[in-house]
């Protein structure tokens, strides 16, 4: 009985004096995050020297766009389309 309470009386001695084990932990969390972003040069080289094929066709600028296969930006060339109403002009979007 003396021994169990000598015991008990010298681990909470350790434990209120600070000389007790403790376990300390520390936690890390990094993110990478590899974004590439679109050149910033614009190929555009403004309305072809080829004509439109008919009066009601519009010219649409080329723009980068995200190709997944290649895993990189890509240029998209300009082309013809066929307006969709009368006197209609393109309006890029951004």
């Amino acid at each position: 009985m003396k021994a169990k309470l000598l015991s008990v009386l010298f681990i909470s001695l350790l434990s209120f004096s600070g000389l007790g084990i403790s376990a300390k932990a520390q936690v890390y969390v990094s993110v990478y995050a590899n974004i590439p972003l679109a050149p910033n040069i614009n190929l555009t080289i403004g309305t072809p020297v080829i004509s439109a094929p008919a009066s009601n066709y519009i010219w649409i600028d080329g723009y980068w766009s995200w190709d997944n296969y290649y895993r990189e930006y890509v240029w998209v060339q300009g082309y013809w389309a066929l307006a969709p109403y009368s006197n209609a002009y393109w309006m890029p979007g951004y």
